[in-house]
């Protein structure tokens, strides 16, 4: 997926500690059923103690909707 692959490339080289691509990224693997994906965005987001972040991600996850 395109979107995921970008976001990675932000992540990986331009913005590791904005939580705003962390939270992109988990919401794009809801949407490509990508578990190990989101995981690791929430990790991430706990790390950079974004704890509303990380509940708008178990929200989305548990309804199975995503909002970009």
């Amino acid at each position: 997926m395109v979107a995921r692959d970008v976001a990675l490339e932000l992540v990986g080289h331009v913005t590791a500690e904005d939580p705003r691509v962390h939270l992109l990224l988990g919401k794009l693997a809801i949407r490509v059923r990508d578990k190990g994906l989101l995981r690791e965005a929430k990790r991430f987001l706990v790390l950079l103690k974004q704890n509303g972040a990380v509940e708008e991600l178990q929200d989305a996850d548990r309804m199975k909707a995503v909002q970009f």
